[in-house]
């Protein structure tokens, strides 16, 4: 992307003045620190707690087990905040809408990784929970192949008009633990051409 136009890092080090957005300095990440080992949250599926333990810091969460040697979450290993809903704006003041699921998503610029973290799932009897990732066609037809590694191998010349994928993860039955996917994105020159979204479900 143009360099001049596409600066843009989420960093929240130094009380956030390592974080710059030179395209929408309004959008610059100034309110939540995805590092620290517990966030304010405000969702109605949490309804007994103000605030929920990181995921790099959950001991009693089996499949993020390994986030404990490992945090692998530092800005200085790559990762960008893409996203996160945790029931405040982004002045840090609880909003008025209905929060249900709490959320975060992250990008690492070295492995091409998006890795999406989801907590507050109502208590019921499941075994299994599905996070998918799919193009946002209501906002344009015309989107990069960022996600082609969901379809079988293709051409060069030739697209996947309808990408989806999906990791199927164990049900944690509590909704103060989180659940976490790794989707492995594409390299595409021409993603900052096009407007596209991307849409997660779980």
């Amino acid at each position: 992307c143009t360099p001049e136009v596409k600066v843009i890092t989420t960093d929240p080090r130094n009380n956030f003045d390592n974080s710059i957005n030179l395209e929408l300095p309004s959008k610059e990440n100034n309110a939540y620190d995805w590092t620290s080992v517990e966030y304010n949250v405000n969702s109605s599926n949490l309804p007994y707690a103000t605030t929920i333990r990181a995921p790099f810091a959950q001991v009693t969460n089996g499949p993020l087990g390994a986030f404990l040697e490992n945090p692998d979450v530092q800005p200085q290993d790559g990762w960008e905040l893409i996203a996160y809903e945790l029931g405040f704006d982004e002045n840090n003041v609880a909003v008025t809408y209905s929060v249900g699921h709490v959320y975060f998503v992250l990008y690492n610029k070295h492995t091409g990784i998006m890795r999406v973290f989801v907590a507050g799932n109502q208590q019921t009897p499941y075994q299994g929970a599905n996070i998918s990732i799919s193009m946002n066609d209501k906002i344009s037809k015309i989107y990069s192949s960022v996600l082609s590694n969901a379809s079988d191998l293709f051409a060069l010349d030739k697209f996947e008009p309808e990408p989806k994928q999906n990791a199927v993860i164990p049900y944690r039955n509590d909704p103060e633990l989180w659940y976490f996917a790794d989707f492995q994105m594409s390299y595409d020159p021409c993603t900052c051409l096009y407007e596209s979204g991307i849409l997660i479900y779980l």
